[in-house]
């Protein structure tokens, strides 16, 4: 529960620290507490506890969620990155209509920039993915609240990427908290919710310059969609260069671009290795 944003100190096994630490859960993430009693299945789902509760197994192939389940707001840093890898590939493939190869190529640029993880901060870890430097180095771990609400160089994460896609820019950070899909959002549910800010890429991709959805669903490799998005939409300070004060993207046969698409094709094979499997 402390991924989500709901830290609270050991108290026992289920003392009264870890059932208001349940309860604060259950309101931002299940819905009200009777519908699924203490600890039922959509609380579990939630948690993205996998094996078995009562009244329900969990599938062996991640779920995308279809409406207004919480499927894709369960605790994607326990889950495997095979199936996050999977889940993701089959939200674009089946959603989106992102070919399977274009598909890899963003989830293998996901896999580099946040482990496919939505509540992930730039310098955080996989496994702790909400804990990160503030503005004076100092590891900690920070609430929804306070990612949502940062101002750099004043008050939350010391550094601005946050999410999937590791949005930096004030404007896109503000947008992906201001974004709703179905009954998620705006604000901090979208931090934890996979579908919300794979649909709010899915728009980015749509209608900013160079209109890479478009191309991401047509005849393309897998290398070539690797090495698209991190070139046109990623940017990442390897593919970047300043020349009289200003940032220019290097070309495209640069030794350093090429090394990037490199390592950025290898996870999108993987990715779409794991889609494969699952199918």
């Amino acid at each position: 529960m402390a991924s989500f944003g709901h830290p609270t100190d050991a108290d026992g096994i289920f003392g009264p620290g870890t059932l208001q630490c349940l309860l604060a859960f259950q309101r931002a993430e299940v819905g009200p507490r009777s519908n699924d009693g203490v600890i039922g299945s959509r609380t579990a789902e939630a948690l993205g506890i996998f094996g078995e509760w009562p009244g329900k197994r969990a599938s062996r192939r991640p779920q995308r969620s279809d409406g207004d389940n919480r499927t894709a707001a369960r605790n994607w840093p326990g889950v495997p990155i095979k199936q996050r890898r999977a889940y993701v590939m089959n939200l674009l493939v089946d959603k989106y209509a992102l070919t399977p190869e274009g598909a890899a190529g963003v989830v293998g640029n996901l896999e580099i920039e946040s482990g496919i993880i939505p509540n992930r901060l730039e310098r955080s870890t996989s496994s702790e993915p909400m804990s990160a430097p503030d503005i004076r180095g100092n590891k900690r771990h920070w609430s929804a609240e306070e990612i949502m609400n940062r101002i750099a160089n004043e008050r939350g994460p010391g550094f601005a990427g946050v999410g999937l896609a590791q949005w930096t820019a004030d404007s896109r950070r503000t947008a992906l908290f201001r974004h709703h899909l179905g009954n998620i959002g705006p604000g901090i549910a979208v931090l934890f919710d996979m579908d919300a800010q794979v649909d709010f890429l899915v728009k980015e991709l749509d209608t900013r310059k160079g209109n890479l959805g478009a191309k991401f669903r047509k005849k393309i490799t897998v290398d070539e969609a690797a090495a698209d998005f991190v070139y046109e939409f990623e940017r990442p300070a390897s593919v970047l260069k300043m020349i009289d004060g200003v940032w220019h993207r290097r070309e495209r046969s640069d030794p350093k671009v090429i090394d990037t698409f490199k390592k950025r094709q290898e996870p999108a094979h993987k990715a779409m290795a794991a889609f494969e499997a699952a199918q």
